[in-house]
């Protein structure tokens, strides 16, 4: 009889044996499923990105001349052309300059057609400065020593040409002490005489002198 219950308790203990571990292989199961896991790495391939506007500097494909202050003054000086200047910033990224370049490249040929206009490009910023140019890209047309700097955008290359076209001639007048009141009659004007806007500065000043090409372009 005690063999007996040794037996039956010795089978009973390897029964709850058993079915502990059964219970601790379900439970790490169990805890392992529940783990996520760890997100797969993609690899993405990086896309270059554009290179920027060639500067009009190193533009070998340009067809206007880029010239310095020495030139500039020998055009000028020489005073048989007009002188059409595109000013462009050399030191720096200048996106807006190449796109200029562009344009007025499209009507480079059409403006030299005339046989009195010449087109060059300089990013030299002392003459820029002598003009009044703070930004870039810029224009001044130089109608023989009279310089105007361009309003506009450049959009459009035939807005550019016809903006150069209509300002050939010269609409501000110089006054001396010789003829400013015989062509303005400040004292005594006649009746329906024309108004005058007058600005006055000094000739030798380079600060007045920078201001001359705005003032032209108010004038038209």
């Amino acid at each position: 009889m005690r063999c007996w219950s040794a037996v039956l308790l010795l089978v009973v203990g390897l029964a709850l044996v058993i079915d502990a571990k059964k219970k601790s292989t379900s439970s790490r199961s169990t805890k392992e499923d529940a783990t996520p896991s760890p997100p797969s790495k993609t690899s993405t391939a990086s896309t270059p990105s554009p290179p920027p506007p060639a500067s009009p500097s190193h533009n070998e494909d340009s067809t206007i001349e880029d010239v310095d202050e020495d030139k500039i003054d020998e055009i000028i000086h020489d005073g048989t052309k007009h002188l059409v200047i595109l000013f462009y910033d050399g030191r720096s990224k200048c996106p807006g300059c190449a796109e200029a370049l562009s344009e007025l490249e499209e009507i480079d040929d059409d403006l030299e057609a005339t046989g009195y206009i010449e087109v060059v490009k300089t990013d030299d910023r002392n003459v820029a400065r002598e003009l009044g140019v703070t930004t870039f890209p810029s224009l001044v047309y130089f109608r023989r020593k009279n310089p105007i700097i361009y309003d506009g955008d450049f959009k459009d290359s035939e807005a550019v040409l016809r903006w150069v076209r209509s300002h050939d001639e010269v609409v501000a007048v110089d006054l001396d002490d010789d003829d400013f009141e015989d062509r303005t009659d400040s004292h005594s004007p006649d009746e329906g005489a024309l108004d005058w806007f007058i600005m006055f500065y000094d000739s030798k000043d380079a600060e007045c002198n920078a201001f001359v090409p705005v003032w032209e372009a108010v004038a038209h």
